[in-house]
């Protein structure tokens, strides 16, 4: 990282407590799995605003990357999980387990804190992006005579297969190649339909 900060850091921070803002105001509407969505939100701001001063006092933020990699997985396989019939449901939730060990292993063999964490954080958006995939799949087939577009669920998961799945080669080759600017534009357009979705269910 260079020493200006750049400007797409604001604007997608700015957009993000915006969102966040918003769904702490509709905490009392939400439902289980969109409230732990609301404490993802509030999570990831905090990460987002303590990198720069992270890196400027210790030389190193790398390591907030792959905790959060991790984080993300657990929030996201509980909250669709929520969503899923039960065998698929505690299929979700015991695959945390696994990408459990395959993340220490990763620490272990093929990523350090010094660096980006591309093997797991790229594993953990493909399997994310695949789980949103068919949970909008699924609400479509089921809400052919009903207007899907008030439907939380299907906002919540337009947006995380936006960020996850855009973000994939991101995540991959972000030792190689800067492609933050564009990671702020696709976190600008989930941000969006998070925010949809907190507002479908504060309508209900």
């Amino acid at each position: 990282m260079g020493d200006a900060i750049p400007a797409h850091y604001f604007i997608a921070l700015f957009f993000e407590a915006i969102c966040l803002i918003i769904g702490w105001r509709s905490l009392p509407f939400l439902d289980r799995p969109l409230k732990i969505l609301v404490v993802f939100i509030g999570v990831s701001f905090l990460i987002d605003v303590l990198l720069y001063p992270i890196q400027s006092i210790w030389g190193n933020n790398l390591w907030l990357f792959h905790l959060f990699t991790l984080f993300e997985f657990i929030i996201f396989m509980h909250v669709f999980s929520n969503w899923q019939k039960p065998k698929l449901a505690l299929f979700l939730k015991r695959s945390v387990y696994l990408f459990l060990l395959i993340w220490l292993g990763s620490k272990i063999w093929l990523e350090d804190f010094y660096n980006m964490d591309n093997y797991t954080s790229s594993l953990a958006s493909l399997v994310i992006s695949m789980v949103s995939l068919y949970t909008m799949v699924t609400l479509i087939m089921e809400s052919l005579k009903v207007s899907i577009y008030n439907d939380a669920k299907f906002w919540v998961s337009t947006g995380v297969l936006i960020y996850y799945g855009g973000n994939i080669f991101t995540f991959a080759l972000s030792s190689i190649f800067v492609f933050w600017p564009i990671h702020n534009i696709i976190q600008l357009i989930s941000l969006f339909c998070y925010s949809k979705g907190f507002l479908c269910q504060r309508r209900m």
